[in-house]
């Protein structure tokens, strides 16, 4: 399963690099409030905190 995981396409708000996660975080709909909440009190990135925080204004 290891090698389907890595083939596997992930959200862009789960990329290594936190400019790509902010921009992804970007994409996710409004409408997804929860993941917007889990992503602004957990990721690493400030960068991505805000980003979060904003969307779910």
């Amino acid at each position: 399963m290891a090698l389907l995981d890595r083939l596997r396409r992930r959200p862009r708000w789960e990329d290594p690099d936190p400019k790509v996660r902010a921009e992804g975080v970007r994409e996710i709909p409004a409408e997804e409030q929860d993941q917007l909440a889990r992503i602004a009190t957990s990721d690493a990135d400030p960068r991505v905190r805000r980003a979060a925080l904003r969307r779910r204004r």
